[in-house]
């Protein structure tokens, strides 16, 4: 099990330190020790754990996951590299929008991976 430093004021946690009430350490006012949690996700730090008064709990952010419209924006290519592809489309005599071109190919990849729900 792990003691938590917590921020009072906003319920961030700021340190675990293992074992019992024995690891705590003297804080200012403004901070707590609170017990939990009782273990560690792999992978995961403070700023993936919050205390929550009400429960008195110490428990994993809960992470909600980007809307598609930011993950296809995160997806695409830049600008530049858009119209680069459908310069080369079109100097290849290839007509963008046509499932032959690389432009097509690139935008119809990230609309698939990331549909509208």
């Amino acid at each position: 099990m792990y003691q938590s430093l917590v921020d009072k004021r906003n319920g961030r946690v700021l340190q675990f330190v293992k074992g019992g009430s024995e690891a705590r350490f003297e804080v200012h006012e403004n901070f707590t020790w609170v017990d939990g949690p009782y273990e560690i996700e792999r992978g995961k730090d403070t700023s993936d754990y919050w205390y929550y008064e009400n429960d008195r709990e110490v428990r994993l952010v809960p992470v909600k996951p980007p809307s598609y419209d930011l993950s296809r924006r995160l997806e695409y290519k830049g600008i530049q590299d858009q119209l680069d592809m459908l310069y080369h489309d079109m100097n290849n005599g290839l007509i963008p929008g046509k499932e032959t071109s690389t432009w097509f190919a690139h935008v119809s990849s990230v609309k698939e991976q990331y549909p509208k729900p």
